[in-house]
């Protein structure tokens, strides 16, 4: 567990870096070419990249980190929450009673 943590704290100080140095211009760019990216089917993506961001490794480094990040909340949302909540309304209710107790 202490290794992730050390590892995410590193990404996130690399990151902090990498924002300092680009401009105003560069994360434009960055936005649009993720945009871009995100048309594509996964498996395309890295030959995608390849294309558009040639030798600029900090573009791609930041698309890449982006799309990761955008992989990972897909995930969370795979589900819709309309249905989570259909489902909760569902679920058989039951009131406590006295003498009844809540836990264990």
């Amino acid at each position: 567990m202490e290794c992730s943590k050390g590892l995410a704290a590193s990404r996130i100080e690399e990151l902090n870096k990498n924002i300092r140095k680009m401009t105003n211009e560069q994360w434009e760019q960055v936005k649009e070419v993720f945009d871009a990216a995100l048309q594509h089917r996964p498996d395309e993506r890295a030959q995608f990249l390849d294309e558009v961001c040639g030798a600029d490794e900090t573009m791609r480094r930041e698309v890449e980190a982006l799309l990761s990040s955008f992989d990972d909340v897909g995930s969370f949302m795979a589900k819709p929450a309309v249905s989570i909540t259909r489902e909760a309304a569902t679920i058989e209710r039951t009131s406590l009673t006295k003498g009844r107790f809540l836990g264990h």
